[in-house]
């Protein structure tokens, strides 16, 4: 019998969406992708197929979506559909995909979007990763694709900041050497929020409805979503719980501040106003002459806002006491009483470090 040459109206999800997703936003600082409409949707799922002989894998390795050597994973709506021809490996959605679930990326080829994706990671990864893949996808950064390679990060990507290795602690807490780019923020927390809370079902739906609430977004390197995790994330999740946090917050000067910084304005890393304070991660870019006296020219204007700076350095992330007593003067200073209300909170801590860390190593 001859082979179909029909082309295959194919759906990308799970590895390869996610895959699909950081390559387009490392290579292009943002995401050209179209999102669906329902009905569209509905038309993509019921057309979606997997005829591996009628598959561009050209084209799919130009979009970032496939790599020789790996499997592509693809998404049909029923059993019959199912295919064991390498390298496809198939997945089955008997119920309807949610509205805002898919975007088009190619003629005939769709991708789960972003917010899918998130949910889809959710589901196969734990509470600490999942969260600090959310907060990528609202912040102005991503991560490389899997299999990226070393030598691609040449000279283009000169001036991209990578975070110290800091040497692994008793704690056995390890940050490693990260390499990270700029580009704009796939999501707003609150759309990603708002489409969680919106559908029905989808896998990961449980665990990503109990994240969502805690992503700030507007994070700058890999550090800072640490950063961010380690402070807001409840108590029973290894975070300290300290509430109304605001990622990268613009704070406009007044004229004696302007005066005795030179800046019109500072952007706080995680600003507490509630509290007046201010929680920076200072890694290595700060250790130059040039940057302190900057840092300092600016905390002299924060200060005389009325805001007090503390900084953190990579030894004290991971320092879950050192933490503890920077969160306890938060409460202290918002006139609230910190207390533990869980068993086992320093396990959890350093649990969640772990897990953070998981993320950043890809």
């Amino acid at each position: 019998m001859a082979k179909s040459t029909q082309p295959s109206h194919i759906i990308i999800c799970d590895a390869s969406a996610f895959r699909a997703l950081r390559c387009e936003r490392r290579r292009y600082q943002g995401l050209g992708w179209t999102p669906l409409s329902s009905r569209e949707i509905h038309l993509a799922v019921s057309c979606s197929s997997a005829n591996a002989n009628c598959i561009d894998y050209d084209l799919l390795e130009q979009l970032g979506v496939w790599s020789p050597g790996e499997e592509l994973h693809l998404l049909v709506n029923n059993q019959s559909k199912r295919r064991y021809t390498g390298p496809i490996s198939m997945h089955v959605s008997s119920k309807p995909l949610p509205m805002g679930s898919l975007c088009n990326i190619a003629p005939e080829i769709d991708v789960l979007s972003p917010a899918m994706i998130a949910a889809q990671y959710a589901n196969c990864h734990s509470f600490g990763e999942a969260y600090a893949f959310f907060e990528e996808l609202c912040s102005e950064i991503t991560f490389a694709e899997p299999s990226y390679k070393d030598w691609l990060a040449g000279p283009d990507s000169e001036g991209i900041p990578s975070e110290e290795l800091v040497t692994e602690s008793s704690t056995s807490i390890s940050i490693p050497k990260t390499r990270y780019f700029k580009c704009e923020a796939a999501l707003t927390p609150n759309e990603l929020n708002n489409w969680i809370k919106r559908i029905n079902w989808c896998p990961g739906l449980i665990q990503a409805r109990s994240i969502a609430p805690y992503v700030l977004g507007k994070a700058r390197s890999p550090m800072e979503i640490m950063m961010f995790g380690l402070f807001c994330l409840p108590m029973s999740h290894g975070g300290f719980a300290c509430k109304d946090g605001i990622s990268n917050h613009r704070i406009d000067f007044s004229e004696e501040a302007t005066t005795v910084s030179g800046m019109p304005y500072a952007i706080g890393d995680l600003v507490f106003p509630a509290s007046s304070e201010i929680l920076e991660y200072k890694g290595h870019p700060h250790d130059s002459k040039e940057s302190r006296i900057k840092d300092e020219k600016r905390e002299a204007g924060l200060s005389a806002m009325g805001f007090r700076v503390t900084s953190i350095n990579n030894e004290q992330i991971k320092d879950a006491a050192a933490l503890e007593a920077i969160a306890k003067r938060l409460y202290r200073q918002s006139g609230l009483r910190f207390r533990y209300y869980i068993d086992a909170y320093r396990t959890k801590q350093y649990q969640l470090m772990r897990e953070l860390t998981t993320w950043m190593r890809g």
